[in-house]
Order: structure tokens, then sequence, then C-alpha cells
């Protein structure tokens, strides 16, 4: 928590002395959780890890709005919560929540308006202005813990800001909401068992046991559909030339993973019309 995303990579860089690390989606100084940091060639392969869904779980503080959407941010508008007396028909309003749905992102956010960061137009004390984004929600469910407070559940597609809903529940259940906590337990295939605190990443380091943790380039993008190609033809594909499949059973365009007959991964290709393979980002020189 107090980590931006920015920060993490930089604390990275100089444990490792890696220049190159990328990662696969940012967190938000105040949340916690999953965040999968690609190192050196293997940042080429960064593209392909960020469109995969990821699960959160927070906590939703309703009766008060900020200016940020979340607890962060100064309050800029108080309602009335219910009692426990009151229905709030949670089930009807995570439904309202599924599905491709439009969103405003938050005004304090990395979102660009007019070539400036909106966090920069908001912090200079004017109201960027945003429009709606389509972003896709796989599933949500709230649950009231609190007098005040709903437990949230999200998996989502990339760019979809938790804040935002948040928010957006508050309007709808008329008292007003911000998001109090958020953890991301889950990004592709990788959850909180995976990962690793920052602390844990350095002791390691001083350990001269990184290698322990590190795991395959292609371990991020095992859902892409595989090629398997002879030695000759790895060598063609990993000095960038185009190749030949005789693969009528595949559907192009097609992004696949390469592997040679000693199952070494050298990239990814693309499938193209006429059975052109094409390679994309070659990690095997």
């Amino acid at each position: 928590v107090g980590w931006t995303s920015h920060d993490v990579v930089a604390r990275l860089r100089g444990l490792t002395g890696q220049r190159r690390i990328g990662h696969t989606g940012a967190l938000d100084p105040a949340a916690t959780g999953v965040m999968i940091l690609c190192l050196g060639r293997t940042t080429r392969l960064v593209e392909y890890m960020v469109p995969v869904a990821k699960s959160y779980e927070g906590e939703i503080v309703l009766g008060i709005t900020t200016d940020t959407d979340d607890s962060d941010g100064d309050p800029i508008e108080k309602g009335c919560v219910p009692g426990f007396e009151v229905d709030l028909n949670l089930d009807l309003v995570a439904s309202k929540f599924s599905g491709f749905i439009q969103q405003v992102p938050p005004a304090y956010s990395a979102i660009k308006v007019s070539g400036k960061r909106a966090y920069s137009v908001a912090r200079s004390g004017e109201k960027p202005k945003l429009l709606p984004r389509q972003v896709y929600v796989q599933n949500l469910t709230l649950t009231r813990t609190g007098f005040d407070r709903l437990a949230i559940k999200v998996t989502c597609g990339s760019g979809t800001y938790i804040r935002s809903i948040a928010r957006d529940i508050g309007m709808m259940l008329t008292t007003g909401g911000h998001l109090s906590s958020l953890k991301r337990v889950k990004n592709g295939r990788f959850t909180l068992r995976d990962a690793h605190t920052v602390s844990e990443i350095e002791e390691l380091i001083k350990l001269d046991q990184l290698n322990q943790i590190l795991l395959k380039p292609d371990a991020g993008i095992l859902d892409l559909e595989v090629l398997t190609v002879s030695a000759q033809v790895a060598t063609k594909i990993s000095s960038g030339q185009n190749i030949f499949c005789n693969a009528k059973t595949l559907k192009f365009p097609k992004i696949m993973r390469c592997y040679d007959e000693e199952k070494q991964f050298l990239g990814i290709v693309e499938l193209r019309e006429g059975g052109i393979v094409h390679p994309k980002k070659v990690l095997i020189l």
C-alpha cells in the first residue's frame, strides 16, 4: 500500500540491475495484490498478457462520495444510508454492472485529456472532461457487511476502474459511496499464492536466489495456441523470416506461441492468410 506501479518497477530495476522491466496492469497506490512483472526480453510479451481478466476484492463505504472515488480523496458529498431493515436489492444492483458497460474513469486517473493526465488536470483545480468508455465486467457480487459497508468482488477486463464502479454503485443506491480498500487477487492465471512481496524479492536477491521464483518466459501466455516447428524452420523464425504452414484446420489471423521440437520457446507468431506464419516477437536469437 502506498507504492505506485512505477515505484515497484523502479525498485525492482534497482534491485535486479535489469533496465527493461514492464508490468501487465497498474494498481492504484492504495491497492494491494498481484502485479505481473516482465524482465528483460520478456517485456516484449507484455501486450499479450494485458487483455486477460483480473479479479478483485474490496470494500465500499456508503454515504460519502470523494473526489478521487476512494478513501485517499476529500469528501465532496454525503448521503443518508438506510438501516438494515431496508433491502438494498444488491443482486439487482450488481446485475447492472455485468457484461459490457459504459464507465466514466475517475477524475484522478492516468487517462489522458487533451494531452494531459486526468490527475494532473484535477490537481490543478480543474475538472477533467472524461468521456464514458466501454469496459467488460465478467462477474460482480455485493454483500452488505456493515451499516455503511459493502464487500465487492469483481472479475473484469483490462481498463476497468473499480473506483468508478464503487462510485456508480453509490449513485445507484442514492447514498453516494467510495472504494475504501482493494486487493487484486488474480491476474490472468496468477493468484496471490504465486506472488511475492518486494521485501521477499529483495531478500532472495541478497541470497543470490532470485532464479527460484523467476518463471519461464511463456508462463503468462499459456492460453495461446501452440505451433511446433522443426529445427530448420525454428532457425528461420528466430531470424525473423516468414514461413509457410499447411495447417488447414487453423483459422487466421491467429496469434500463437511457437516452440521448436525440443520444446524451446521461440516467441509469438501470427498465422496469416494463405498459411503464412509471421514472427511477431522473437525471444530466441
